[in-house]
């Protein structure tokens, strides 16, 4: 997330969390204080939905940073997996070193950048996973959006890989964000279930389209999406189960109606599956 330009950072902490605000009363990144790498908003535990999906990646791109939970998730649990991180504001880097336990080294490199300029920049085809959490101080509309910058993020996707984009679905910007994405990828994104916030996490592939295969029967799927789930929920203490609604909509190829809202879970065209194998998960 991106703090607003001259807007002081100030922390808070409550039953053993540590907030990460921008000058306002909005919640911009958590930490469990006994236990950091534990994601603790919801929004951040759906970020990791793409294990859902795909394997461990051995690099993955970061554009936000805020109070470092994802990077601080990667870090225990996939500690192979080399992470670079873009974040616009000294502040909110300086005040992950000091709080929040998020410093760069060999596998974690961190880049004070504009995420919307610095984009532009990378190699085509590079990273097979990019996490897009990029808001301001108002915690409403992202702060990175429209068609060009999913177009840079598309291009710099290796293929087969995901993006996975926090939105917030009852701002204006909603609407036009899914259109882009959508557009971009030639393919309607998974869309999960609106957290208690109002943020819904939407997932795109580039790539092979992520599909249940026809002649496989529906309720293999449902069982392949039960058993990834009690795994990610094991070792990741993450609450997968709220993502095989969604997913199962997703992947099946049935033809069902579009929801109007995204509360009520994802998009339902269906896609192809890369990958639904397990990813070696550290404990």
């Amino acid at each position: 997330m991106r703090a607003a330009k001259g807007q002081a950072l100030h922390f808070s902490e409550d039953q053993g969390v540590r907030y990460l605000h921008f000058g306002t009363p909005w919640i911009q990144g958590a930490m469990r204080i006994r236990v950091p790498h534990r994601l603790v908003l919801d929004y951040t535990q759906d970020m990791m939905a793409w294990l859902m999906l795909m394997s461990v990646p051995d690099r993955v791109l970061h554009l936000g940073l805020g109070a470092g939970a994802c990077v601080r998730f990667f870090g225990h649990y996939f500690p192979r997996c080399e992470q670079t991180v873009v974040e616009l504001h000294k502040e909110v880097i300086l005040a992950n070193e000091l709080v929040f336990g998020v410093r760069a080294h060999q596998d974690l490199r961190i880049i004070q950048a504009d995420a919307k300029q610095w984009i532009k920049t990378l190699e085509s085809d590079h990273w097979p996973l990019l996490l897009v959490d990029l808001y301001d101080a108002n915690a409403k509309g992202p702060s990175c959006d429209g068609p060009r910058f999913y177009q840079h993020c598309y291009r710099a996707l290796a293929s087969p890989g995901l993006l996975v984009v926090n939105l917030f679905g009852s701002h204006p910007s909603w609407q036009p964000n899914l259109l882009a994405i959508s557009k971009t990828f030639k393919t309607e994104p998974l869309v999960l279930t609106a957290g208690s916030a109002g943020n819904v996490v939407v997932i795109v592939a580039k790539g092979p389209r992520l599909q249940w295969p026809a002649h496989q029967q529906a309720s293999a799927l449902i069982d392949q999406l039960a058993r990834r789930a009690r795994l990610i929920t094991r070792q990741l203490k993450l609450p997968a189960q709220r993502w095989i609604e969604p997913m199962q909509r997703y992947l099946n190829p049935s033809p069902v109606k579009k929801p109007s809202k995204p509360p009520l879970g994802g998009s339902k065209r269906p896609l192809r599956q890369t990958s639904l194998e397990g990813p070696e998960i550290c404990a």
